[in-house]
């Protein structure tokens, strides 16, 4: 038996997600979960997904080299996106990521001058998985593209 509970973070969104996409949203709510690379502290964007597992990487991310965007400053809020990923198996957290890096193109819009994006790029494991879409400084409001590929 595997599930992911509709509870696991803020904002759970029923329909699955499969292939190749980018969604925008915004980030509502207060925390729910807190990932193991970096404390979260906004609402959670919930998003599950079926793999078959294998070496396959999969791919998700806010980064701007990937399709993906999120808005670093809205006044005098500061956004910083956290990606992460749990096992619907397990319930264990498989994956997580706090700033994609230098190797990637991760700087948000509105005036961010750093890597703050996230990316997840790794094989999933077989079965039911949630992506959580999070942020660690404030608790709402960020605004995102996701982009992702699910093999």
């Amino acid at each position: 038996m595997q599930s992911i509970p509709t509870n696991y973070g803020n904002f759970f969104y029923d329909a699955p997600i499969a292939g190749s996409m980018t969604v925008s949203d915004r980030l509502v709510g207060t925390s729910a979960r807190a990932p193991l690379c970096e404390r979260g502290d906004s609402g959670e964007d919930v998003r599950w997904f079926v793999s078959c597992g294998g070496a396959a990487s999969s791919l998700f991310s806010v980064c701007r080299s990937d399709g993906g965007s999120f808005v670093r400053a809205i006044g005098a809020s500061l956004y910083d996106p956290v990606l992460y990923v749990y096992s619907g198996l397990t319930g264990a957290q498989v994956q997580c990521n706090d700033d994609g890096g230098d190797a990637y193109n991760c700087r948000g819009t509105g005036g961010d001058t750093q890597n703050y994006g996230s990316r997840i790029s790794a094989p999933m494991p077989r079965g039911i998985s949630a992506l959580v879409v999070d942020e660690r400084l404030t608790r709402n409001g960020m605004n995102y593209t996701l982009h992702y590929e699910l093999r």
